[in-house]
């Protein structure tokens, strides 16, 4: 069975992109490129100059290949622009569920059980405490968050320095 898997890009590596095969449609336009131009040659051979000199005074033939040419770019194009879009609303929703998380740990670590102390030195290191357990959350959720980010990423170095 087929098992669709998504196309690794590397940054920085534009044009092996270009010259990559899987999931390219480079092979299966070589075909129709090669056959096209094996009957341009055809025709340059064997039909004389004068003929095909009148063939392209004429600008019908191209408006149709012009309109299809447009169309396929422009769908091409929209194409793309909505698996972008559709990335960046992933990412976001992904960033916002991460805060709800957070939001969520630190409102827990308000909360404490058997209320405030009396004394205010114990009050003043019980929130210290509490101040200081939620910046360790925060941290470490931001660094989750930023790994996150750098997996998606794909960076070929896949330092934490790149950030």
């Amino acid at each position: 069975p087929f098992r669709a898997t998504m196309i690794l890009y590397r940054k920085g590596a534009s044009l092996r992109v270009l010259l990559r095969f899987s999931g390219s449609v480079l092979p299966s336009a070589a075909l129709v490129a090669t056959y096209s131009a094996v009957v341009a040659v055809l025709l340059q051979i064997y039909v004389p100059e004068k003929s095909l000199d009148k063939i392209f005074d004429d600008p019908y033939p191209f408006q149709p290949v012009a309109h299809i040419v447009g169309v396929a770019i422009v769908f091409a194009t929209n194409v793309a622009y909505l698996r972008y879009w559709e990335s960046c609303s992933s990412v976001t929703y992904m960033s916002a569920r991460w805060g709800d998380a957070v939001a969520t740990a630190l409102s827990f670590d308000e909360l404490r059980r058997g209320g405030e102390p009396a004394d205010p030195v114990e009050r003043r290191a019980a929130w210290r405490e509490r101040r200081l357990s939620q910046a360790s959350i925060l941290h470490l959720a931001s660094l989750l968050h930023g790994l996150a980010l750098l997996y998606l990423r794909r960076d070929s170095q896949g330092d934490v320095a790149s950030l």
